[in-house]
């Protein structure tokens, strides 16, 4: 089952996971297009397999998993497979949204594009799991772009401060 925001005031003409425009009414109240759907894993379980749900939001609107580790999606509070995709999908939504914005240590002068990007948060997903994913309390988080901007400057990479939230929550 998955865990979707279908709120009509959280209504978006843009599929939050690839931003291909969205025309039914349908896909526009979940923010999510037809096709990305489909492609989204269900939601995840507890690691001992008792069936507890987790939703993992950005602005209030679910958080686009990068599927590379986790064959059960999101978790956190451990150094684990979930937590490294939601470290991943965490840091690549991020650097997504500070767009050319984005500047590395090593290389000031240099102009980030989209491929940049996402090898720069699978560069540092592993190390971002393991100071901030897996310290992150059991019950559920708020993480702030402040927190998150701040991480990645200590990690050589320098990024504006933007004005998102992710929250982490069980659904029971």
């Amino acid at each position: 089952m998955m865990a979707l925001v279908t709120d009509t005031h959280l209504e978006s003409s843009r599929c939050q996971r690839c931003g291909r425009p969205l025309k039914d009414p349908t896909s526009r109240a979940r923010g999510i297009g037809p096709v990305c759907l489909r492609r989204m894993r269900p939601e995840p379980r507890d690691p001992q397999g008792l069936g507890v749900q987790v939703a993992v939001t950005v602005n209030g609107r679910p958080l686009g998993h990068v599927v590379r580790h986790s064959p059960t999606g999101f978790e956190w509070g451990y150094d684990g497979s979930g937590p490294a995709d939601l470290a991943l999908s965490i840091l690549t939504d991020y650097l997504s949204r500070a767009g050319r914005d984005v500047r590395v240590k090593d290389m000031p002068e240099a102009v980030v594009g989209r491929k940049g990007r996402e090898l720069l948060a699978e560069r540092l997903h592993q190390g971002f799991k393991r100071d901030v994913v897996a310290c992150l309390p059991r019950e559920g988080w708020r993480l702030t772009g402040e927190e998150v901007a701040a991480w990645l400057v200590r990690h050589g990479v320098a990024v504006p401060s933007m004005p998102v939230v992710y929250e982490g929550r069980r659904l029971a």
